[in-house]
């Protein structure tokens, strides 16, 4: 997507006459801003991995804890019994 978007931006550029001083500018700023596509891309794909992961940690948690609750009661309900 962040390729697309770079491309998208150079051919808008050249097909707009954009000025620029000079005729590599074009080339440079199409670098720069494909760089921060990607950078943006990159960053938002590893917060939403890193998000997922956490809700994933919270279920199991959550999981985790019920089962402890519930070897508590049993333990309780058989040395009750004793």
């Amino acid at each position: 997507m962040a390729v697309t978007c770079g491309i998208c931006w150079y051919i808008t550029d050249r097909l707009s006459h954009h000025p620029y001083s000079r005729s590599y500018f074009i080339y440079w700023e199409t670098f720069m801003r494909l760089a921060s596509f990607l950078t943006t891309s990159l960053t938002l794909s590893k917060i939403r991995a890193m998000v997922l992961k956490e809700e994933n940690l919270i279920l199991e948690l959550l999981e985790t804890k019920e089962e402890l609750n519930q070897l508590r009661q049993s333990n309780h309900v058989d040395c009750s019994h004793d």
